[in-house]
């Protein structure tokens, strides 16, 4: 016979459910990477301007997990590590997606990358542990602009200006 979606059913070992399929528990203990929340990739902040990087992790194992490691890299353009730091995350039930906050950091302007990592002991998933990404660190305004729909953005509108000198970005 057939399941619901037309796969045939295993005459040896049925799927008792409305669809057949091979199952597998999630295993124990795994933490993955799932976010960099601050900076965004892609995103930018402001030259000697201190920010504390976000990243989320969920815990997609079966277990509940507690004192968490994590870390947090930056690595700048001429792949030297300019930031490492760790902190712990207190609590992760199955399924849980938790946003640690790491220690404040200032960059100068540039290009870097960003890793965020679980460092759970006994993890039996390596691969989804890190992940990665880019941001831009951008030097504050100074001197003259040009204004105008000629300029590209955000100096072809007068709002675009004023929105980027107060922000940085």
């Amino acid at each position: 016979t057939n399941d619901y979606d037309g796969d045939a059913r295993n005459v040896a070992t049925p799927d008792i459910g409305a669809d057949e399929g091979a199952f597998l528990l999630p295993n124990a203990n795994d933490i993955a990477g799932t976010s960099l929340d601050d900076p965004t990739n892609g995103g930018s902040k402001s030259a000697g301007v201190a920010f504390s990087p976000k990243a989320t992790f969920t815990n997609v194992g079966s277990a509940g997990q507690t004192n968490v490691p994590v870390r947090y890299r930056i690595i700048d353009a001429g792949l030297v590590e300019v930031y490492n730091q760790t902190t712990t995350i207190p609590a992760m039930a199955p399924a849980a997606a938790v946003q640690a906050t790491f220690p404040a950091a200032t960059l100068a302007a540039g290009t870097y990358t960003m890793e965020a990592s679980s460092e759970l002991p006994g993890d039996v998933t390596p691969a989804n542990d890190k992940i990665t990404g880019s941001f831009t660190v951008l030097a504050p305004l100074a001197g003259t602009y040009a204004v105008g729909s000629a300029q590209s953005a955000p100096f072809d509108k007068l709002t675009g200006v004023f929105t980027f000198d107060a922000t940085g970005l």
